[in-house]
């Protein structure tokens, strides 16, 4: 009876110690990106990094999508981690980020450098621009682009911004 005790207990031990560590889990869901990226049934990838442009609210008293002329354009972009596990990814800036704003280039089209940030599930890396005004009424056209993808498709996000005189 001691034996069978004994050996029950050496076995709950050993599934008592059988977790990853940290660094094993994230090397983890790195190798799922992949298997998290799926097509909805619109046809739109869904990554577990979202890219969104809003209108940068700390700019002013300025929170629409609305400026004058000559006003400067003040915008933020944010990546999020959407997915369920912690990801290794490149840092948010010029050398991860591609931005055409209204027909002018920022950043680069190709990332350099290794992942070297974490990005937690729910975790948000947060760029702010803020740039001359357009000279002419009519649409400001931001689009951006990250330079970490699954599969060749990369996170995008695009918003217009109306000029007034």
């Amino acid at each position: 009876m001691k034996t069978i005790c004994f050996f029950v207990s050496i076995l709950f031990v050993f599934g008592c110690f059988n977790t990853l560590s940290f660094a094993q889990q994230v090397l983890s869901d790195v190798a799922s990106i992949s298997a998290e990226s799926t097509v909805s049934e619109v046809g739109k990838p869904v990554f577990p990094l979202e890219l969104v442009i809003k209108a940068d609210a700390n700019y002013g008293d300025q929170v629409s999508s609305t400026y004058r002329i000559g006003e400067k354009i003040a915008f933020e972009l944010r990546l999020t981690n959407v997915g369920k596990g912690a990801l290794k990814v490149f840092r948010f800036d010029g050398k991860s980020i591609f931005c055409d704003i209204n027909g002018q280039n920022w950043g680069s089209k190709e990332p350099s450098g290794d992942p070297v940030v974490i990005l937690m599930p729910g975790e948000v890396m947060l760029k702010k621009f803020k740039i001359s005004g357009a000279e002419e009424p009519g649409d400001f056209k931001v689009s951006c682009t990250y330079g970490m993808g699954v599969n060749g498709v990369r996170p995008h996000a695009e918003k217009t911004f109306q000029i007034v005189r």
